[in-house]
């Protein structure tokens, strides 16, 4: 089963990389995305 979530927003892109590094550390994939 594939289950979709989104987190944020985050105030820069690397504050961003720095949760998906702590999602993927924790067994999670993911990817930083622009809303716009």
């Amino acid at each position: 089963t594939l289950h979709r979530v989104r987190v944020g927003p985050y105030a820069s892109r690397e504050a961003a990389a720095t949760a998906q590094a702590k999602l993927k550390a924790a067994g999670f994939n993911g990817m930083v995305a622009h809303a716009g």
